[in-house]
């Protein structure tokens, strides 16, 4: 059943508009809003997990986190922050050092929480120190809600290997991202340039399988996710494709926008061009009918696609005013996209491409970064402010809002 809550613009006088709309038309409800608050750090928030009430946010520290611990939490670096129901933060913990960018953060098998991050040199957590093959590599890592890390893996080779997509169900841990020329943990080889992968662990950390694919250009994975026993890899390529083992049934003529279906084993199944050139998809979630939405930016612009289970296109919205769409989220058959339109700006869409609710915060190079609906109903979100704003202050930023919201 989809929740509706008025968002609209951020005015002072929009609660009591609300009211008096909702009384003369019958329209949804008026709901409590709680406005944005800063991360400690100044995080730049990779993802975000409801838990227990409140939220755990993974990201990038710019700075030490003073979160009332002797000594703070160190900065910059990796930094994992647990927010309470009424976004105080709770506690913090540091991941790896200076030298760590977290790329992915999601929720676990557990009950705990999973992260995806690169780094340079070397990384430490869960008991043990690993150093890097190459320029950089990525490390896969499982962390309880308490902020302790259980396990982390390395995923790397000798060239500049990232890993911005993760999910993960009861069992198993899938991360996806790019590499070149070819990866030492697991091994895979490259085709040409930078190349993709997709690597499966199992919910202790050990490496069960991989796959690659790519062309003689440069692929650029950009998120992943997983509906069913399919996982839907989306990114960049600047050369016509090919498979590294199993050969994909469509053949893709680039420079553009790709998306690519990954069973579970992990082997490669189906692959599809999302726009031309200049076409950079940034997210993808999987709907309850177990289709595809993606969105992203061409040309400057936001865009948000509904493609069906193998990919194809079924409709497409220009986000007017829109320069970029970051994340995406469901609410039953709804759609909600987060990204940046002159400002922080969230909207939500229905299964047919509806616009039904628009929320907009701060204004210029603001944007929101991440999303996710709480069991409550609630929408939290995290983004950055170039300056303060009626909705939040300066900063890494994380809010929420709905039913249940204090």
């Amino acid at each position: 059943m989809n929740r509706r809550w008025p968002i609209g613009p951020l005015l002072p006088l929009a609660p009591l508009l609300g009211l008096l709309m909702a009384a003369c038309s019958g329209g949804p409800r008026p709901v409590a809003r709680k406005d944005g608050v800063a991360l400690p750090g100044d995080v730049d928030a990779a993802g975000l997990v409801h838990h227990d009430g409140g939220l755990i946010v993974g990201g990038t520290a710019r700075a030490a986190a003073d979160l009332g611990q002797t000594p703070l939490t160190p900065g910059p670096g990796g930094l994992v922050v647990a927010l309470d129901k009424n976004l105080n933060a709770m506690w913090g913990a540091g991941l790896g050092g200076g030298k760590v960018v977290v790329r992915a953060f999601a929720p676990g098998p557990g009950g705990d929480v999973v992260f995806a991050a690169q780094f340079q040199g070397a990384f430490g957590g869960g008991g043990t120190l690993i150093k890097s093959h190459g320029k950089t590599d990525c490390v896969v890592g499982r962390m309880s809600a308490q902020g302790n890390v259980r396990w982390a893996t390395r995923i790397g080779g000798g060239g500049e290997d990232d890993c911005p997509g993760l999910t993960a169900t009861e069992d198993a841990v899938f991360v996806a991202g790019t590499f070149g020329p070819l990866l030492v943990e697991p091994e895979l080889a490259g085709i040409g340039g930078r190349d993709a992968f997709v690597v499966r662990l199992d919910a202790d950390g050990a490496i069960q399988g991989a796959v690659a694919f790519g062309g003689p250009g440069d692929e650029v994975v950009t998120g992943m996710a997983l509906k069913g026993t399919v996982l839907a890899v989306v990114g960049t390529f600047t050369a016509d494709f090919q498979a590294k083992f199993t050969p994909l049934k469509v053949p893709l003529q680039g420079p553009g926008g790709f998306i690519v279906g990954v069973d579970v084993d992990p082997t490669l199944r189906w692959g599809r061009v999302v726009g031309r050139a200049h076409t950079v998809p940034a997210a993808v979630v999987g709907t309850v009918d177990r289709a595809w939405v993606v969105a992203g930016s061409q040309k400057g612009a936001g865009f948000i696609s509904r493609l069906d289970k193998g990919g194809n296109p079924q409709w497409r919205q220009d986000l007017s005013g829109w320069t970029a769409a970051n994340a995406l989220a469901m609410d039953g058959s709804d759609v909600l996209v987060a990204g940046a339109a002159r400002g922080l700006a969230i909207r939500r869409l229905t299964s047919a491409g509806e616009a039904v609710e628009d929320y907009r915060c701060g204004d210029g190079t603001d944007a929101a970064t991440g999303l996710a609906v709480t069991p409550a109903g609630d929408v939290a979100w995290t983004g950055r402010l170039a300056k303060a704003s009626a909705c939040a202050p300066a900063g890494g930023v994380a809010g929420r809002w709905g039913p249940a919201a204090p």
